[in-house]
């Protein structure tokens, strides 16, 4: 583990203001290369499809209110508690999830609805279900024996280590033949952040079972959507300091509001053993429903 902040990560410590605040897109968004109908309408009738700028410049604009109402209470050219200005009112009594909420949608809608966003996230589905496999051994048969039989050598007692060599095994070669803005190191990240996440809540692999698994990669499922999301709207997010609690802040809202609806359900529940392409599909499946429901500015 150690990576997370480093690479962006939901946890890491960053500025509150982000870079696509400015007028000017952020130089390290990846331009569009989607199919035209991904767009939404959103196309130039003489020079194609739109690039990234514009095409998520809804979400970007809903987010940006967010922090700014986090962090003074006031919208951008707005009053206080999101009282929009010129007799609109249309963010009157919003709070800032609310805000977070609009811009989740407003980035559904541009990726072409919920299909559109699951298809970014090829890798995840492969690294979680991986990640299911290997957890589920770790889980039945205990975790010095799955460590032996996945031919992984490293001191069981340092959980960093452990970590670090389950995570490059479930990541490797997982963006092949894939296309999408998730890449394998992103994915790592997101690896990372679940492992942090199962330690603070003090559970360590040789303890899970596994009715814990499921969870586990639920976990990462939100993780990786929640890093697509902010790569895809504004890089990396939060790019001018604030406060340390600010930043930590507006990311928990904004991974709270898509985990609030991703479940992930595989038939029998936890008590059978299940294929990759099996875990494969029912993260596709949480992901469509998820984001077709925070596509609708709700949450479940």
């Amino acid at each position: 583990m150690g990576t997370s902040a480093a690479a962006g990560s939901i946890s890491g410590n960053h500025p509150l203001i982000p870079q696509w605040i400015a007028d000017e897109p952020p130089a390290d968004v990846v331009a569009n290369d989607a199919p035209a109908d991904d767009n939404r309408g959103l196309r130039d009738s003489e020079n194609g499809p739109v690039n990234s700028a514009q095409r998520f410049s809804n979400a970007r604009s809903s987010m940006t209110s967010a922090i700014r109402l986090a962090s003074t209470g006031r919208l951008v050219g707005g009053s206080r508690d999101g009282t929009s200005r010129g007799g609109g009112g249309g963010g009157r009594g919003q709070t800032p999830r609310q805000r977070v909420r609009k811009a989740v949608a407003q980035y559904v809608a541009a990726r072409g609805g919920p299909a559109g966003v699951a298809s970014r996230l090829g890798v995840a589905l492969n690294v979680g279900a991986r990640l299911y496999q290997v957890l589920d051994r770790v889980a039945r048969d205990g975790l010095d024996a799955a460590l032996q039989a996945l031919g992984i050598v490293v001191d069981v007692n340092s959980a960093g280590a452990v970590a670090d060599a389950l995570m490059t095994l479930v990541c490797a070669d997982a963006a092949a033949g894939l296309e999408g803005l998730l890449d394998e190191s992103l994915a790592r990240v997101a690896c990372d952040e679940t492992f942090i996440e199962l330690y603070q809540n003090n559970k360590r692999l040789s303890q899970l079972s596994p009715q814990d698994v499921p969870d586990v990669v639920r976990s990462f499922a939100t993780n990786a959507a929640t890093m697509l999301i902010t790569r895809e709207i504004g890089a990396s997010l939060i790019d001018r300091p604030r406060t340390e609690e600010e930043s930590r802040a507006m990311r928990s809202t904004l991974r709270s509001v898509i985990e609030s609806s991703i479940r992930l359900e595989l038939p029998g529940g936890a008590s059978n053993s299940y294929t990759v392409r099996d875990v494969r599909e029912a993260i596709n499946v949480a992901y469509r429903d998820a984001f077709r429901i925070l596509g609708a500015g709700r949450e479940r």
